[in-house]
């Protein structure tokens, strides 16, 4: 009636099974960094290591489902969790295409694949950025107007979301030269405001004290024993009847290790203490 989960870079069978892996590893091997950089330049990842992150989450969504089933039928289960596999659903539909016509997706930088203008254009002042784009002909419209520039809709390169597309190097250029100087909040806002979608670039620090990201509780300050109080990425999502609202920071090594043992497998503390005698647990490296 166990449920045992073990996580691995490329899982526990198939040709890769015995290499070792990381975020920085696993980006490029399940595809992902083949798809971002910019169309004239290498590929790169992401900076973030998403593929930690998402086996993390998809190896809870696992256990959870795991304890559920055996809660009902008394059956455990192992689960064997692989980065690689995790991370390749982020390129889904870049696997699928693959899959259906042969088609090896390149890079695109920020563009999208269908609407233009989309991308990330510069903001008054140093290293400050905006990111914009148009899914429809209003919101085309609206961009143009915010802009000041009734020549873009005249414009015959950009009649439609078709030729924009086609031309979306010279649209680019155009709207660029026109953020350039303009302020990166105040822009995005007043673009928002309009129906066009738009919103800063933030940095790391900037994220972590946003407004929306705070009301919304995705960003929350928790105390942990170690590094003190420190801003975490909560819960993106929300659920109709269950709360879900992270209480506490991450957990030291060990930290509840005694009372697992105790809670689930019976072991007292006499049990326990013997057990990080012998190097099998602890709340440190093992003595020796």
């Amino acid at each position: 009636d166990l449920v045992v989960c073990n996580i691995s870079a490329y899982g526990a069978s198939g040709p890769y099974r015995d290499y070792i892996g990381n975020g920085w590893t696993i980006e490029p091997s399940s595809g992902m960094s083949s798809l971002l950089g910019y169309d004239d330049g290498p590929p790169l990842n992401s900076g973030t290591m998403y593929s930690d992150l998402v086996t993390g989450y998809n190896a809870a969504a696992a256990i959870l489902t795991a304890l559920h089933h055996s809660g009902r039928t008394g059956e455990g289960q192992r689960i064997d969790v692989s980065m690689q596999e995790s991370n390749a659903t982020f390129i889904g539909d870049a696997i699928l295409e693959y899959s259906l016509s042969g088609n090896v997706r390149g890079r695109q930088g920020n563009r999208h694949l269908t609407f233009a203008p989309h991308g990330v254009y510069p903001a008054r002042g140093g290293e400050q950025w905006v990111a914009i784009g148009a899914e429809s002909e209003q919101q085309w419209r609206a961009l143009c107007e915010i802009a000041a520039q009734p020549a873009w809709l005249q414009d015959g390169r950009f009649a439609n979301n078709g030729l924009r597309k086609t031309n979306e190097d010279a649209l680019n250029e155009l709207i660029a030269t026109w953020t350039a100087d303009q302020p990166r909040d105040a822009l995005a806002e007043r673009l928002a405001l309009a129906g066009v979608p738009a919103a800063p670039v933030l940095d790391a620090n900037e994220a972590a004290a946003d407004p929306v990201f705070r009301e919304r509780g995705v960003m929350v300050d928790l105390q942990h024993p170690e590094t003190g109080t420190q801003a975490y990425a909560a819960v993106p999502f929300h659920f109709s009847r269950t709360p879900a609202v992270a209480k506490t920071a991450s957990p030291t090594l060990g930290q509840h290790s005694a009372e697992v043992f105790e809670r689930l497998l019976g072991i007292d503390r006499e049990q326990y203490e013997e057990l990080v005698r012998a190097g099998v647990t602890g709340t440190g490296p093992p003595d020796g």
